[in-house]
C-alpha cells in the first residue's frame, strides 16, 4: 500500500520536477560547455528560468495528453535547444524578458497544439510515419 501511494506521488511530481528544471538544467550545461563554472549566487538566480520554461513543457505535456508523443518529444528537442540560447541572451535584460521570450519560443508548439486538438489539418498526413501513434502501432 505504501508503495502505492509513493509511486502514484512519484508519477505525478517527476512531470513537474522536469517542466520546472529542463530550462535552468540547459542553461548550467551550456556554461559547463564553456568550462565556466558559476559561482553559487548565479546558481540561486535561476528561479526565473524555472517558470520560463513552463509554457514549452506544457505544451508538449498536452501534446502528449492528446496522444502525439513523438511529436511532443521532437518539438522539446528543437525547441527546448532554441529556448536555451534565447533565455541566456534574453537573461541580460532580466527576468520578466526571460519569460516573455522564451514564451515567445513556444508558440510555435502551441500552435501545434491548437492544429491536433481542433484537427485544423488532418495530423495524420502532416506527420509521416504515423508520428502522432503513441507507441507506433496503427
Amino acid at each position: 500500500m505504501a508503495s502505492n501511494v509513493a509511486s502514484n506521488v512519484a508519477s505525478r511530481l517527476l512531470p513537474l520536477v522536469l517542466a520546472l528544471g529542463w530550462l535552468p538544467a540547459g542553461i548550467l550545461l551550456s556554461a559547463l560547455l564553456r568550462q565556466q563554472i558559476p559561482p553559487l549566487t548565479a546558481w540561486l538566480s535561476l528561479w526565473p528560468t524555472a517558470v520560463a520554461g513552463l509554457p514549452l513543457a506544457g505544451a508538449t505535456w498536452r501534446l502528449q495528453r492528446l496522444g502525439h508523443s513523438r511529436v511532443a518529444r521532437w518539438l522539446m528537442v528543437l525547441l527546448g535547444t532554441a529556448t536555451v540560447p534565447v533565455a541566456l541572451v534574453a537573461g541580460l535584460l532580466g527576468p520578466v524578458a526571460i519569460v516573455v521570450a522564451t514564451g515567445v519560443v513556444s508558440l510555435p508548439a502551441w500552435l501545434v497544439v491548437l492544429v491536433v486538438r481542433w484537427r485544423i489539418v488532418p495530423f495524420s498526413k502532416a506527420c509521416p510515419r504515423g508520428a502522432n501513434d503513441t507507441n507506433g502501432t496503427k
